[in-house]
């Protein structure tokens, strides 16, 4: 049995039956922590990262920041490699990763193996052109739907 390590339920375990009032409260509390985290640690922690990859962004060239209508979002608008006229007639590709944290971590993921269109063309210019990444189940975004 797990414990959940918050002191409005230092004694509760995963089975236990929880009031509602307490159940939100505990569930306002995570949420919480889990703001907090992103905003302290994940976002300078990845920022520092991507900083040492793409240097700083001094002409807005990238952004990372927390959105505004989820405080367990951060948004991530990455440089384009190609002029402006290059994007003509793609309006549809945004310059922008997602990154969710919180209650949507959930184990209604998998791992999926993608390559990028510029592996394919030039694969012998990479050490190792796939990527496994966690995306969301296809099972799980129907059934919210």
């Amino acid at each position: 049995m797990a414990r959940t390590g918050y002191s409005l339920a230092s004694n509760l375990t995963v089975r236990s039956r929880v009031a509602w009032p307490s159940a939100h409260r505990l569930v306002e509390e995570l949420v919480g922590d889990v703001e907090m985290h992103v905003a302290e640690k994940l976002l300078p922690a990845l920022r520092a990262a991507i900083g040492g990859h793409l240097g700083e962004p001094t002409k807005g060239e990238w952004s990372l920041k927390i959105d505004a209508g989820d405080l367990q979002t951060i948004n991530f608008h990455y440089p384009t490699a190609l002029a402006a006229e290059e994007y003509e007639g793609m309006a549809y590709i945004t310059r922008r990763v997602k990154l969710e944290f919180g209650a949507r971590g959930d184990p209604s993921t998998e791992q999926k193996t993608t390559r990028s269109y510029a592996a394919e063309d030039f694969p012998d210019f990479f050490e190792d052109p796939d990527s496994t990444v966690t995306v969301l189940s296809v099972r799980r975004t129907l059934w919210e739907r």
